[in-house]
């Protein structure tokens, strides 16, 4: 399995490395965001990289391949995750086409955060940053007009 995820993050590597090739094309200012969002990949994929390949050089202290146990009911369960996951998606794609990028983001955020047992600060915080993130970096910085939502477009 570790090799495996060697192998994947290799392509996944390649694939970063063509994307900064294809994006020398474009104009300066057009290149600084996917540089920005490439080059933040690239160091987090070294990373797990770098893991990937000490977790194979280590060897195990039992000797052999550790197995996990199957859950009685993995089938359930891995449908209610699916499920559960289908469903925050729905709601979040729900809540941009109502409340439009820069509320429904933030808002999610929050909601996410605290449904999943976070703190208030660390959910307010996040939720601050996300609405600095799109209201500055994309509406104000890249001048990206962001989709506003039925609720303001009427």
């Amino acid at each position: 399995m570790r090799k495996y995820n060697i192998v994947f993050l290799t392509i996944l590597f390649v694939v970063m490395i063509a994307a900064i090739v294809a994006t020398l094309s474009y104009p300066v200012k057009a290149r600084l965001f996917p540089f920005i969002v490439i080059g933040i990949s690239i160091i987090l994929l070294m990373g797990e990289l770098t893991k990937a390949f000490f977790a194979i050089r280590s060897p195990r202290q039992d000797g052999g391949l550790k197995r996990e146990k199957q859950p009685e009911n993995g089938n359930a369960n891995s449908r209610k995750i699916f499920w559960g996951m289908l469903a925050w998606i729905g709601g979040l794609a729900m809540s941009i086409w109502i409340l439009g990028y820069i509320v429904a983001l933030p808002l999610y955020t929050f909601i996410y955060l605290r449904l999943h047992d976070q703190k208030w600060r660390w959910a307010i915080s996040l939720s601050i940053a996300m609405f600095i993130i799109v209201y500055i970096g994309f509406n104000t910085l890249l001048k990206i007009p962001l989709y506003e939502g039925l609720i303001f477009l009427l």
